[in-house]
């Protein structure tokens, strides 16, 4: 295919060359499109109100080639929205304060889109339950991040992003295999006691880390195709000289929410195998089938609180998809229509922390896992969300998630002068786990940051 320069035409595209293409910033599933950014400044669009919605169509439009964007260490991927965009403004409140959220996910005279993140520490403030079990360590103060985004700015097509702009450390574990593996067969007597039916576990792998966060960010978007990719930076209000990065490469929809409608859509995901291995040997799995089984029941309560009565169905039982060229993934879709007398922040409010990532009942699964994990999970397992003007919201779940958090460079808005590089991986834990293959499923989540920045694992 030759390269485009200037003004082109897009043609036709089958999907199965999708895993083999590289995208700059990220992919991402928008209400009904596919939007894929390419190396060679193609744009396709998938339509699946076409008789065969597998197929990318072609565009009918001719699309200009952009002029260069700014300097990209000053900008920020906005989840949810092809493209890339300059955050103006930042906010940060407690997770109770429900007004300060409603306005932030209320609709804006505007046309500025916004970029909130929920940190999963903010679980206690939407299910105070939680907190009834003492955690094993200290929970660090929570803070939703909300960022006003400014001008939309296309995204620039260029090589691979420079890797000499950062430096990552030897990754390994906080949490040994050996400890692991000790929390999941007490999880799994808390099972056989009655206590839950599913318990999602996981570990803390750590390096240190110095320089630009944002070509970081590149370096895995690139790498991951992440379908609800993102980038978040600020500096932390209450302790000062501490900066926080956020780069998420997570494939999963937590909530999507469209107001002209009033529909709400949830797309949660259990079972993963890695990309080489036989897609029906997920398919068929009666273990992976129970655990999405179990979500899938949890996500019709939680949107039956908010929901119109009889609204809530299961649209699609269980997919098989395959995700960042590297991991097989089974999801299912809910949909409901959000009440009249609700907001999205009560939609908020009702399903948040993500089901799929705490376990069956909810507020068990995290108790246990307050009781069990000895790191604060920040970031990891909440959610980012894109608001845009007219209050609709595409939110993801904070899985696959780097946090960066150190000392920020006084030069660079997204620069770090020593900082420590945090990304979780876990497991759904049930009645017939093998620890030690639950352990060996979140060394395949960690691929797709190993594999981008070319480093082992320390063992």
């Amino acid at each position: 295919m030759p390269r485009a320069e200037g003004a082109f035409r897009v043609t036709f595209f089958e999907p199965g060359l999708r895993a083999g293409l590289v995208g700059v910033f990220f992919g991402v599933r928008l209400d009904a499109f596919l939007v894929v950014f390419l190396p060679a400044r193609f744009l396709a669009i998938a339509d699946p109100s076409r008789p065969n919605p597998g197929r990318l169509h072609a565009v009918a439009s001719t699309i200009d080639d952009a002029p260069r964007q700014p300097d990209p260490a000053r900008l920020s991927v906005c989840p949810g929205e092809p493209g890339v965009r300059a955050a103006e403004t930042t906010q940060t409140f407690d997770p109770a304060d429900h007004a300060t959220l409603a306005a932030a996910l209320a609709p804006a005279s505007n046309p500025q889109a916004r970029l909130i993140l929920v940190p999963y520490t903010a679980a206690t403030a939407f299910e105070p339950a939680i907190a009834r079990t003492p955690a094993l360590i200290s929970d660090p103060p929570a803070r939703v991040v909300c960022q006003t985004l400014g001008k939309h700015v296309p995204p620039e097509i260029e090589p691979d992003p420079p890797t000499d702009a950062y430096r990552v450390g030897t990754i390994g574990s906080a949490w040994s295999r050996d400890r692991f593996l000790d929390a999941a067969r007490r999880t799994l007597g808390l099972i056989r006691a009655g206590d839950a039916y599913q318990v999602n576990l996981s570990h803390r792998l750590t390096a240190t880390f110095t320089g630009d966060a944002f070509a970081l960010a590149r370096t895995l978007l690139a790498s991951a195709r992440p379908e609800f990719g993102g980038f978040l930076c600020y500096d932390d209000p209450d302790r000062a000289g501490t900066r926080h990065a956020v780069i998420s490469l997570s494939p999963e929809l937590f909530l999507h929410y469209d107001p002209s409608t009033r529909t709400v859509r949830t797309k949660p995901m259990k079972g993963t195998r890695p990309i080489a291995s036989d897609p029906d040997e997920l398919r068929g799995s009666p273990k992976d089938r129970a655990e999405l089984n179990m979500i899938v029941d949890l996500m019709r309560n939680d949107l039956g609180r908010v929901a119109e009565a009889g609204s809530v169905r299961v649209t699609r039982p269980r997919d098989i998809d395959a995700h960042a060229g590297s991991v097989w993934q089974a999801t299912a879709t809910v949909e409901a229509r959000l009440r009249a007398d609700r907001t999205p922040a009560d939609l908020i409010g009702a399903c948040f922390p993500p089901g799929s990532i705490t376990g069956a009942p909810k507020i068990r699964a995290a108790q246990i896992i307050r009781e069990l994990e000895p790191h604060a999970r920040g970031p990891y397992c909440g959610s980012l969300i894109r608001v845009r003007p007219d209050g609709g919201m595409t939110a993801s779940v904070l899985i696959r998630t780097a946090h960066i958090i150190g000392t920020p460079h006084p030069d660079d808005p997204h620069g770090f002068l020593d900082a420590e590089l945090r990304f979780h991986v876990g497991a759904g834990i049930v009645a017939d786990s093998d620890p030690a293959g639950e352990w060996d499923e979140t060394i395949t989540k960690a691929g797709v940051l190993l594999d981008a920045i070319a480093q082992p694992l320390r063992t």
